[in-house]
């Protein structure tokens, strides 16, 4: 019905969007150096956060990275 789908629609468009909780300049600030594999880094840990449905933390993340924060 028209009730049901404006509810859902509605639903959807007030579902948060995750952030990813980390930037290339965190990396820098803890050592990284600019470039290639600062990028390669940065795109492993995304997925790593995507994988754990958007739970992992800014501080497990930087631990992955093996950063202790």
């Amino acid at each position: 019905s028209k009730e049901v789908f404006a509810e859902w629609r509605q639903l959807a468009r007030s579902w948060p969007i995750p952030v990813f909780p980390l930037r290339g300049r965190d990396l820098l600030e803890h050592g990284f150096t600019p470039g290639k594999a600062l990028g390669e880094q940065l795109d492993a840990l995304e997925r790593a956060w995507e994988a754990s449905h958007y739970t992992l933390t800014r501080e497990e993340l930087l631990g992955m990275a093996g950063i202790m924060s």
